[in-house]
């Protein structure tokens, strides 16, 4: 079997139903697909697809409306998006395989794989120049950078040391595609250059720190990144169609991205053409995947299910209870999670906590959110977001092609959607 057509069946089969999978009435699935169907009707989104699934059963999928408007093509079920950011919690299982390998840490600096950081500075105080720095006391360990506690920020975040990042071409979500540095070895080089925002450990700024897991673990495995995760995780999941680019007999199947403007959606960047269709210059464990809904509904599906689905056993179910529980103090984490990533609607960001790679609820009852605590969750730029339930074995994903996000309260809405048609409580 060739691997083309190897892939074709595998496709075909991930959309199969489960041998003794249960038929669900789409009625129950009125909240889900009224909430699917307002997002797309109201043209606050081209298309959008959801997919539901508990212990491995998919419940509910549909793909509604436009993958491009332009050409008028209808959004299939097998579209190809842009994951951006929840490419951060692929890369945060990738690092934690690692650490049941015995090969990292989670806990040892950083700079023992990543030497080009072994002696970083530090802003002396917030708003200081780029001249009045000190050594960093405290050493950026691996759970640091995947907290986003390890000092590092994004170019897009304002100050002297986003600035700085600007001028070395470290561009948060585009360096690794056109410009900036040439690998990730380059990458960890240039960011040895700007001087960390705060000392390692004090507070939360989401930050391009992702971007250095794929260095970690090409030198911890002697394997690229993208090899790791094609061997680890995308083939025991059945994730053929997820990548750090799109493969040419699949590139029909990439959707345009839009934005808003005066109420009205624009072209953002168009599916023809797009550099997601090339391989990139280096492998983005921040934000450089490409997936389907189905692809990334399996990688949820392993996170509710404790580091499996069915057969495949990705993580330990202890590897899974780090990834979902709270690793930063809340004096540390204060209110900033809640103003980054919009979920929730807790004060100062009370009941929700950040685990390693994504968001976790702590009190759903404080956090203002439906769910249970220990649920994980994250979103990309192109308006995409998901959560895992491993307490109830529950996980939905919600694909769409609006850039920025936060325009629209989508995980909220998903969420209290999928409670409500399940019947389930929205806290406990």
């Amino acid at each position: 079997m060739t691997g083309i057509v190897r892939r074709a069946v595998l496709a075909a089969a991930a959309f199969a139903p489960a041998a003794g999978a249960r038929a669900w009435p789409r009625a129950r699935f009125q909240d889900v697909d009224s909430f699917l169907e307002r997002l797309v009707s109201g043209r606050r989104v081209a298309g959008a697809a959801i997919r539901v699934a508990r212990r491995g059963e998919v419940l509910y999928r549909r793909s509604l409306g436009l993958a491009d408007v332009a050409h008028v093509a209808p959004l299939a079920d097998d579209a190809i998006y842009r994951a951006y950011s929840m490419t951060k919690p692929v890369a945060a299982a990738a690092m934690l395989q690692l650490a049941e390998d015995g090969r990292l840490d989670l806990d040892a600096p950083i700079a023992k794989l990543v030497p080009e950081l072994a002696h970083l500075s530090v802003l002396r105080a917030p708003g200081a120049g780029l001249s009045d720095v000190r050594p960093a006391a405290q050493p950026v360990t691996v759970r640091r950078l995947l907290t986003h506690t390890g000092g590092f920020t994004n170019n897009w975040s304002g100050g002297p040391v986003a600035a700085r990042y600007t001028e070395l071409g470290l561009i948060g979500g585009a360096w690794f595609r056109a410009g900036g540095p040439d690998g990730l070895p380059d990458f960890a080089a240039r960011l040895a250059q700007a001087p960390l925002m705060f000392e390692p450990g004090r507070e939360w700024a989401y930050s391009l720190a992702f971007d250095l897991c794929g260095l970690v673990v090409e030198r911890a495995t002697g394997r690229s990144f993208g090899e790791h995760l094609q061997r680890r995780v995308f083939e025991p999941l059945g994730m053929f169609d997820t990548g750090f680019h799109v493969l040419p007999a699949s590139a029909g199947r990439l959707t345009s991205v839009y934005t808003r403007k005066d109420g009205r959606l624009v072209l953002h960047e168009a599916a023809d053409g797009s550099p997601f269709l090339s391989p990139p210059r280096a492998e983005s464990g921040a934000s450089g995947l490409v997936t389907t809904l189905e692809d990334y509904g399996r990688f949820a599906d392993m996170i509710a299910g404790g580091g499996r689905r069915g057969a495949a056993v990705v993580l330990h179910a202890d590897s899974v209870r780090q990834m979902t529980t709270a690793q930063v103090p809340e004096a540390v984490l204060g209110d900033a999670l809640v103003r980054f990533s919009g979920v929730g609607s807790g004060a100062s960001g009370a009941g929700l906590g950040f685990g390693l790679g994504g968001s976790v609820v702590v009190d759903p009852g404080a956090a203002g959110t439906p769910g249970r605590a220990g649920d994980y969750s994250w979103g990309g730029a192109a308006s995409t977001t998901f959560f895992a339930s491993p307490d109830l074995g529950l996980s939905a994903v919600l694909m769409t092609q609006l850039f920025p996000s936060g325009q629209i309260p989508l995980h909220d809405g998903l969420k209290a959607a999928v409670f409500a048609d399940l019947g389930l409580s929205a806290a406990a």
